[in-house]
């Protein structure tokens, strides 16, 4: 008798058949019901685990980098940075009507939202991956018996309950791991936490390659159901609407697995059509940016209301400069890329999912090739548009494809050494022991070794820095910076919370963008009502340079012209503004200077720049004995609950700015006769970094001094 078909089933009938002497397939339906729900449910557990990892270990408001700009943005519906993110933001306002905790830890759990269901999705993919890699006869070897033929073995091996548990061990346990092992990844986790757009790419591209595996398997039993092919291009189309560099490298990756499943004729069917018609409908959800753009919203990046400036915002023309064809730069990225890599799934002296990985490469190349080219060309891509692209702060993000394919393969070597020591004779308590090991300590390492460095729970470094920033800054004063770690959270503080509205923040690197001009001109009309002249001609510069910026690049006079143009407008607003008010310069001002970079910071410099908190007061005609000492609170910075690494902005970034402004204090102090109050200054900087060399030598330099006074007053 015929065994019953099983269309829409999730396990599908040719990967899970047992081949007889005869050739007769032979199916277990009691095995298929167990496989049908038992992946389901492994998936459910990767999702709840890692949800629940996600919220103990979230973030509680605004954090660095894009956080602050993408809260705002998605609460307001307005417009990220190129490409605008706009399936992004249109899902993550949801996410902000939440009645929980504040805006920004509610667009957080978005985040941890989107990354748990791509670890619970990928469980479910790998689960699809794995079913052909095994075939009959292997199933069977821990039940090896002697004196049997093989005709009696595998009729016992497809009969009996053990037979039957070894199957669906061997099938779900792999896609666990995986699953598992990608939810503790430190990338993906560490996205998971905070306001990001990459947990969300990595959910679409696992959506993508979830649908076609399904759509393989279901062509394999010849119940061929294309909806899924159609969902994995609604899939990819949504995701060039979130981040479309990741999704369009990954294309010719998942276009050879549509090949490899349907031939050269699937691309000349209707059902590649309607693939395109699905993938172009994601893509549509572009049109946010112009109907965002006409509301003109808080953060109106790009006002990308014509077709030209949609274009040149989708295309991201401004950060094109970060892609060079250089030999010592390929090297340089390779380099960071390895170091990337090398602890991203546990410290980086136990590489056990990369050791797992290289035997799946292997395994898959023998008995999966299409899936093995897949990956193949998958990671590739990737590499090859990485190691050509510069980016600082979030550069880790663009290799989540990789790590994605890590995993699958990592999930094929599981498969493979159980296999091993199946055939080793050690028996069905062995064969467990062996997968269960692999599983549990790929899992169980990839969690010890990213826990400190995702714990985000007590991460107010940000919120604790715009504080800081802003007790020194006098009421209507005006705030100067070019530090994007410095604009993006008080810009959250600001718009969302309600806090400090009246200070007068810019940034000055936005500031050479024609859009920003105009949201400036907005909120801060006063600002500029006596402005005509130089916003005038400062817009007529950026107009030209923004239509021909090559023009800019091959004519010193007309880089001469707009550089001119810009110092003209910032220092006529500073000048206008301090007849009134107070204006204040973060310390990357001051840097700026010292380079040579800009005239204009040169010119703040001449003003007279007194250090107070975390920022210059500027001068002008005022004299300055003893700036203010508002003390810093420095909790969440030296008591972080997250490991940060050398190459975090924490690091980089926030750390720096605390320990120049706080030693440029102690300077001020040390130079207008306060030697007691300069050495304090020292020492609160000394604590903060012990390890910095310029805070010794003041310190060491300030008592030499102290000494030496003391020794003349006798």
């Amino acid at each position: 008798m015929s065994p019953p078909r099983f269309r829409n089933s999730a396990v599908f009938l040719s990967e899970y058949m047992i081949e007889t002497k005869s050739g007769l397939p032979q199916i277990n339906t009691k095995l298929r019901f167990a496989l049908a729900h038992g992946r389901q449910m492994a998936a459910a557990l990767v999702f709840v685990s890692a949800l629940l990892v996600y919220l103990l270990t979230l973030a509680p408001t605004v954090t660095l980098v894009d956080s602050g700009e993408l809260v705002v943005d998605a609460r307001n519906m307005g417009i990220g940075h190129p490409p605008g993110f706009p399936f992004y933001l249109l899902l993550t306002h949801w996410f902000t009507l939440l009645p929980i905790s504040n805006v920004a830890a509610r667009v957080n759990f978005a985040s941890a939202f989107f990354a748990a269901s791509a670890a619970g999705l990928l469980t479910l993919a790998l689960a699809q991956i794995e079913a052909p890699l095994l075939r009959g006869s292997e199933l069977g070897e821990p039940w090896r018996a002697r004196g049997r033929g093989s005709s009696e073995r595998e009729e016992f091996h497809t009969q009996t309950a053990a037979g039957e548990h070894w199957r669906l061990f061997t099938l779900l346990a792999p896609a666990l791991m995986a699953g598992g092992v990608f939810a503790f990844s430190r990338t993906l986790w560490s996205y998971a936490t905070v306001a990001e757009v990459y947990s969300l790419n990595s959910l679409l591209l696992v959506s993508a390659l979830f649908c076609i595996l399904r759509w393989r398997s279901t062509v394999r039993d010849n119940a061929t159901e294309n909806r899924w092919v159609y969902l994995a291009a609604l899939a990819l189309g949504l995701g060039l609407a979130v981040h479309h560099v990741t999704v369009a490298l990954a294309l010719p990756a998942f276009l050879w697995l549509l090949y490899s499943i349907g031939g050269l004729e699937f691309f000349w069917s209707r059902r590649f059509l309607y693939a395109l018609l699905s993938a172009a409908a994601g893509v549509c959800v572009y049109v946010y940016l112009p109907i965002a753009a006409s509301r003109h919203p808080v953060l109106n990046w790009g006002d990308p209301r014509t077709l030209e400036r949609i274009w040149n915002h989708v295309t991201a023309v401004q950060y094109r400069g970060g892609i060079e064809l250089s030999i010592s730069r390929i090297f340089a990225l390779a380099k960071e890329f390895l170091m990337y890599a090398s602890r991203e799934f546990g410290p980086r002296w136990l590489p056990l999912v990369f050791v797992l990985a290289a035997l799946g490469f292997g395994t898959l190349a023998r008995r999966d090739r299409a899936l093995f080219y897949f990956v193949l060309v998958f990671i590739s891509g990737n590499l090859a548009f990485n190691f050509l692209y510069q980016i600082s702060e979030d550069k880790d993000a663009y290799y989540l494809p990789i790590y994605i394919a890590v995993v699958i393969l990592a999930a094929v070597g599981v498969r493979w050494l159980t296999l091993k020591a199946a055939s080793m004779s050690l028996g069905i308590a062995g064969s467990y022991a062996v997968m269960a090991a692999l599983v549990l300590a790929s899992i169980g390492v990839a969690f010890v070794g990213n826990f400190s460095h995702s714990n985000r729970r007590r991460d107010l470094v940000a919120r604790e820095y715009v504080d800081n920033i802003l007790q020194t800054v006098s009421p209507g004063g005006m705030l100067l910076t070019t530090d994007w770690q410095v604009f993006s959270p008080m810009l959250y503080a600001r718009e969302v919370e309600g806090t400090r509205r009246d200070v007068i923040l810019l940034d000055l690197e936005l500031l050479r963008r024609s859009w920003y001009l105009d949201d400036l001109q907005q909120q801060y009309p006063d600002l500029f009502r006596d402005m005509q002249k130089p916003i005038l001609t400062y817009r007529q510069e950026l107009e030209h340079w923004e239509s021909d910026p090559k023009a800019y690049e091959l004519d010193l006079n007309l880089s001469r012209q707009i550089s001119t143009a810009f110092s003209q407008l910032v220092i006529s607003l500073v000048a206008d503004h301090s007849r009134a008010k107070s204006v204040y310069v973060t310390q990357d001002v001051l840097s700026m200077a010292r380079a040579g970079k800009e005239s204009w910071a040169q010119s703040m410099v001449n003003m007279g720049l007194v250090p107070q908190g975390l920022v210059f007061a500027l001068a002008g005609n005022r004299e300055f004995d003893d700036p203010a000492n508002a003390p810093l609170r420095l909790r969440a910075l030296q008591e972080r609950s997250r490991q940060v690494d050398d190459d975090d902005v924490v690091k980089t970034k926030v750390l720096p700015a605390y320990l120049s402004m706080i030693l440029n204090r102690g300077r001020y102090l040390q130079m207008k006769g306060h030697p007691q109050e300069a050495l304090a200054a020292y020492k609160e900087a000394l604590a903060i970094d012990p390890a910095s060399e310029a805070a010794q030598k003041l310190v060491s330099k300030a008592l030499e001094g102290m000494g030496t006074r003391g020794e003349a007053s006798h």
